[in-house]
Formats: C-alpha cells, structure tokens, sequence
C-alpha cells in the first residue's frame, strides 16, 4: 500500500483522536512503516540489528501518533520524523552502539 496523502493521514488521525479508532492507528502505522524502515537505513553502520532499530523506530512513530496536535499548523511528518529519529538514537546511545 502506498503512502497515505497529508489529507488522509489528517482524516485517520482525526478518527483516532475523536473515537480511539485501532484500525484508524493500525492504518497509521502501516502508511507510515517505510519512513520508519528509510530512518532506519541511516544507521546501517552500526552494529545493532536493523530489525532493533526497526522496532524501536515504530515505537517513535507510535508516540508520534499519540502526541500528534492537529491545531498546532504543522504536518503529522515534522512531527514523526524526530520522535522515530529520537528513539532509534536514544536506543543507540543507551546500547553504547552510536557510531
């Protein structure tokens, strides 16, 4: 499945929000899992397993659907990209394996 467009990932966050909706989540998230798999590709020098960085980058992007305000003005992705990010290199720092 291809990415979601702004306007549909703002419709899904928008029933989740109001109705707690998981399929609207899961829909999220499985829209949203090749960024988190690109993100990981920018640490494929280090020696932690692409699968941990993986895993710790969709709990980044899990935050990032909870925390996400659409009244803010920005878009879900500028809020996405540093909370997956942040996490695959917390997860590195804390495993002694940043670069």
């Amino acid at each position: 499945m291809a990415m979601s467009t702004a306007k549909d990932t703002l419709r899904l966050l928008a029933v989740y929000r109001e109705t707690g909706d998981e399929s609207a989540k899961a829909t999220l998230v499985h829209n949203y899992e090749p960024l988190v798999r690109s993100l990981c590709r920018k640490f494929a020098s280090s020696r932690e397993p692409q699968e941990n960085l993986f895993q710790v980058g969709m709990i980044g992007l899990l935050n990032a659907v909870e925390k996400f305000d659409p009244e803010r003005g920005c878009s879900f992705s500028s809020l996405a990209i540093p909370e997956i990010m942040g996490a695959i290199l917390n997860y590195l720092r804390d495993h002694g394996n940043l670069l």
